[in-house]
């Protein structure tokens, strides 16, 4: 009888400790769970930190594309990694400050960082059309960082901010690219009597052998309704040689890019091309380049009348000797 008594208390005594010790690992998991979720962020991929807008891989302690700097998190209830979801690259967020642009060593970098609001001042820009009151430095919508600057058209015919000393930046200008991203609340309304209009939103200008031309300008706009089109003017001459492509988005921060060099000129919206135009022997419409002297960007009329006021946004503008790219 004392042999089955104590039998059965080892066996009371084993159960015991086993539920004691599954109900450790249970807090264990949860605790670890919870951790991991923190180190995701706001913006992360359920409780990994993934590759959603805003957030950064889980327990980095890092700044995500978008997203604020974070505390390394997984223990105590700090700050989540990768901020509170601020906005990714190229579209909106939910809170927070986005990262400004990582210039990365480009020739010409600048998000409009450090300029208290109002009218632009003291920026790296030349102004083209209008005067300062018409391009604001805002925090109303921006693409990365604190500010972007909202322009607004007032019917006018050009609105641009512009690079000077591209040649000298670029060690030369011989090969340039220029990028800029830029938002359209609503795309502009132009219309041209008899034909389609046109409007450019990049633009290049530069310096070419033939003395007798006053200057060559490659551009990239849109053509009808909405349809990109890459545009070279021959001064001399003013013939034009287009291509066609790509679509201009309203309600999204998009990415528009330029390339000039001797070998001819392309551009693209979000990665997308708006035509190419080669030097192609005994073209009379392309003029190769010596060196390119200006980059601008924005809103210029190439043919076509403003039918009503409108307002867009521009940040992150960079030129460099070789392709900038959207990231």
């Amino acid at each position: 009888m004392m042999f089955r008594v104590s039998a059965l208390f080892a066996v009371l005594l084993a159960l015991g400790v086993s539920c004691s010790t599954a109900q450790q690992d249970d807090d264990t998991n949860a605790g670890g769970q919870a951790g991991q979720e923190m180190a995701g962020g706001a913006g992360g991929d359920d409780a990994t930190g993934g590759k959603a807008s805003g957030g950064a891989p889980a327990n980095t302690g890092g700044t995500a594309q978008g997203g604020g700097a974070g505390q390394a998190a997984g223990g105590s209830a700090g700050q989540a990694a990768g901020g509170s979801g601020g906005q990714g690259m190229g579209g909106a967020g939910t809170g927070g400050t986005p990262t400004p642009m990582d210039c990365g060593g480009l020739a010409f970098c600048n998000g409009f960082e450090g300029l208290g609001a109002g009218p632009l001042a003291g920026s790296a820009f030349s102004i083209e059309g209008g005067t300062a009151a018409d391009y604001l430095v805002t925090s109303e919508q921006k693409h990365t960082g604190a500010n972007a600057v909202k322009v607004a058209s007032k019917g006018a015919e050009t609105r641009m901010l512009k690079v000077a000393a591209v040649d000298t930046k670029t060690g030369g200008g011989k090969t340039v690219y220029a990028r800029a991203w830029m938002y359209f609340p609503e795309l502009p309304a132009v219309s041209r009597s008899g034909e389609q209009p046109h409007y450019r939103l990049a633009r290049l200008f530069g310096q070419v052998k033939d003395a007798a031309l006053v200057g060559a300008t490659a551009s990239a706009g849109i053509v009808g309704a909405n349809g990109g089109r890459m545009l070279y003017i021959k001064e001399s001459t003013k013939k034009d040689c287009a291509a066609d492509g790509a679509t201009l988005p309203a309600q999204k921060w998009t990415c528009v890019e330029i390339r000039a060099d001797a070998t001819g000129f392309d551009a693209w919206i979000d990665g997308k091309s708006m035509g190419m135009r080669g030097a192609v022997a005994g073209d009379a419409c392309w003029q190769k380049y010596e060196r390119v002297l200006t980059a601008a960007f924005g809103f210029q009329i190439a043919a076509a009348t403003v039918d009503k006021d409108f307002t867009f946004y521009m940040d992150d503008i960079a030129v460099d000797s070789k392709r900038i790219g959207c990231d």
